[in-house]
């Protein structure tokens, strides 16, 4: 039998040894990893509720390790995930655990593992943001890497210059049917705030069109917005300036949003009975925007259905020109008009054939993209 001391040293050392070992995996694979630490109070008589809020935390994270540390706090590992993802993650579970179990996460720190680290280094980055979001009084979400840290004071431009230095790649996006087309660009100057970078010399008049941009780097926890300030068809750059660092990144999110190409139906349902139908609008892996009839409006804004979970059913083609069906938990999100946004709670079957529908339109748009380049 274990006494209190023993215990701590196992936990503790368990914990490293997971930890540690991701580490390794980062330093071995080039890939992206995020330590995260969160804290809420639950009562441990009701052992249950916490038993399936770990469960639920461990779903959300595409089944990813969960620690408890020596004083309770919980740690939780993003595997393949940049550090704006892991964000807009623990954003949808807290908004999750608190509408499925009336339980708030209110102190959230993250941390990206970085290469360089060892154990002691990435706890360290990690308590700091965990005890400032524990002393912040507005809730915020802390979180950084070895080489930014997005509530430091300071000069961004000299950070941006720094980093830049560091690895002279970025991706730049644009939309073209709410599809993000990417382009990996090498960053020729940055000077005074003006961001120099060569483009694809076939996407210009896409850029031309545009006011603004969006720019992903390696070693930035945050997508920036710029302003497009010049374009040269001649030398294929362009000039960007207004660099911005935006909390919320509009080009990564939890699988792209897309629009049909022709109607798809779907029906709510509430304890078997259905209660609205409509066609999609647009859909992406965790919400649908329907488009609805006045009288599944009146539905749906009864207090008797609108707070509850409803059952959400559709079918949708899948690559081989068949149709699947999708059955999956949701609840209404915003309702303006006729058009409701619903967030769905999909298994990871139907998770992964909602990512192969999307996947299946992206590849339609942009090849209607390259027609338009070669016309």
């Amino acid at each position: 039998m274990l006494n209190h001391d023993e215990y701590t040293s196992v936990i503790s050392y368990t914990n490293r040894g997971v930890i540690e070992s991701n580490i390794d995996y980062v330093n071995e694979n080039e890939s992206f990893i995020c330590l995260a630490k969160i804290e809420f109070f639950i009562d441990l008589q009701d052992a249950y509720t916490f038993k399936d809020i770990m469960g639920y935390l461990h779903s959300k994270t595409d089944f990813g390790a969960v620690l408890i540390d020596e004083m309770g706090s919980i740690m939780l590992l993003f595997r393949d995930y940049k550090i704006h993802q892991a964000k807009a993650a623990l954003q949808k579970i807290t908004r999750s655990v608190l509408q499925v179990f009336g339980i708030e996460i209110k102190i959230i720190a993250i941390t990206l593992i970085d290469g360089d680290d060892d154990y002691k280094s990435l706890l360290a980055r990690l308590d700091q943001y965990y005890v400032m979001s524990k002393i912040s009084t507005n809730k915020k979400i802390f979180y950084g890497t070895k080489h930014f840290n997005f509530y430091e004071g300071g000069d961004n431009i000299e950070i941006l210059q720094n980093l830049f230095k560091k690895i002279n790649l970025i991706k730049i996006h644009n939309l073209y049917k709410g599809v993000p087309i990417v382009e990996k660009i090498a960053i020729l100057a940055f000077n005074k705030g003006e961001l120099l970078v060569k483009i694809n010399k076939n996407k210009i008049p896409f850029y031309n069109n545009e006011e603004f941009c969006f720019l992903e780097h390696d070693l930035i926890p945050n997508i920036i917005q710029a302003n497009i300030s010049k374009i040269n068809p001649t030398l294929s750059t362009i000039s960007l300036v207004d660099l911005k660092f935006l909390d919320n990144s509009p080009v990564e999110r939890s699988g792209i949003r897309v629009e049909p190409d022709r109607n798809i139906y779907a029906t709510l349902s509430h304890e078997s009975k259905d209660i609205c139908k409509g066609y999609i609008i647009n859909i992406s892996e965790n919400s649908i925007v329907l488009n609805i009839s006045d009288t599944s409006l009146k539905n749906l804004t009864k207090e008797s259905i609108k707070n509850n979970f409803l059952t959400l059913k559709c079918q949708i083609p899948t690559k081989k020109s068949f149709i699947t069906t999708i059955k999956t938990k949701a609840s209404i999100f915003s309702i303006q008009n006729n058009e409701v946004v619903v967030n769905i709670y999909p298994n990871p079957a139907s998770k992964t054939k909602l990512r192969s529908y999307i996947s299946l339109r992206q590849t339609e748009v942009l090849l209607d993209l390259k027609l338009k380049l070669k016309s």
